[in-house]
């Protein structure tokens, strides 16, 4: 009974190497999705990183004031 279930599902119609094609294609499609929401929370990060260095060495040089960088940063935290 049970390998009749299972022949229903994973029978295509192919033979075992094309089984395993699409078995690996499908894995490679997790990972692909799996890889690119890490890429874009990391990406993210960054982002917000180089924007707050930014902010500092505008603060730094005289550029803003403590008043203009509070309220900046307050932005980026959003």
């Amino acid at each position: 009974m049970w390998s009749d279930l299972c022949s229903g599902i994973y029978s295509y119609g192919l033979n075992g190497w094309q089984s395993i094609g699409i078995m690996l294609l499908h894995l490679g499609v997790f990972i692909g999705i799996i890889y690119l929401i890490i890429r874009l929370l990391i990406l993210k990060s960054k982002r917000e990183d180089s924007a707050m260095a930014l902010l500092k060495k505008q603060l730094a040089q005289g550029l803003i004031t403590k008043e203009e960088f509070r309220e900046r940063k307050e932005v980026l935290k959003k």
